[in-house]
């Protein structure tokens, strides 16, 4: 999330630089200039991978789960940024940043057992794609109140593993609650295609189409402890992220 943050600042900097560099040398077309948007997106999402579920003790125990090509559709909220400059002969080139509140459990698993001194655990863990920010290089070309652009760039995704479980001790009858979460950041890169039509006042109406993706990236290790911390499960994940889907913001020229 910290990650995600500095990203939009940093974004937000480049924006304001070049906004201020570019206003002394004057721009003529209605689509230069800063902007900002707000809108929403029916996306859909695959995670795959695998998940290593090993119990520690004294004759360790390894379970290996694939993730599967699972998929989920979703609306989300977007956010997007940016700055064209004219290139004259209707031709803009700028950067776009691109925000989406995900927010959706993409993938659930349950588990179960018993250690060698009788004390029985079970868990459900559950991949969650939270958010996800793009910085696009863009370039656009005008005609009439129409603008066609396409851009490219980095990505970050942001993930989440949650497990919710609990274990009951060897001769005990009350099962003790165990609650962990652990969040991961991981690059990817994107995509977007898309056009805008001119409303007065210099507002937009803007639809596109985006696909984002990540490289296999491994989410940090969940150690799931009982009372005797020499047995406990660990949970290991290795996953993949994919994204696409149509966004239709309102975006206002400045």
């Amino acid at each position: 999330m910290k990650k995600i943050i500095n990203w939009i600042l940093i974004a937000g900097l480049c924006f304001s630089t070049i906004a201020a560099q570019a206003g002394t040398l004057g721009a003529t077309s209605p689509y230069s200039g800063f902007w900002v948007g707000v809108g929403g997106g029916y996306i859909s999402t695959i995670i795959n991978g695998d998940t290593n579920i090993t119990m520690v003790s004294a004759t360790p125990s390894v379970a290996e789960f694939l993730l599967g090509d699972n998929l989920a559709t979703h609306f989300v909220p977007v956010v997007n940024a940016g700055y064209f400059y004219d290139m004259q002969n209707n031709w803009l080139l700028g950067v776009k940043g691109l925000y989406k509140y995900i927010g959706t459990k993409q993938f659930d698993q349950t588990w179960s057992g018993t250690f060698q001194n009788g004390t029985y655990q079970s868990a459900g863990l559950s991949t969650n794609l939270t958010q996800d920010f793009s910085l696009l290089l863009t370039g656009g070309y005008t005609f009439g109140d129409w603008l066609v652009y396409g851009g490219a760039g980095p990505s970050l995704i942001d993930v989440s593993e949650k497990l919710n479980g609990d274990f009951l001790p060897a001769n005990s009858f009350v099962f003790q609650p165990v609650n962990i979460t652990h969040n991961k950041v991981i690059w990817g890169g994107a995509a977007q295609v898309g056009f805008e039509y001119m409303l007065p006042n210099r507002f937009m109406v803007d639809l596109s189409y985006s696909f984002l993706a990540s490289g296999k990236q491994t989410i940090p290790t969940i150690n799931f402890i009982t009372e005797n911390r020499n047995n406990y499960t660990t949970f290991s994940q290795h996953l993949q992220a994919l994204e696409q889907g149509i966004n239709l913001t309102i975006n206002k020229y400045f």
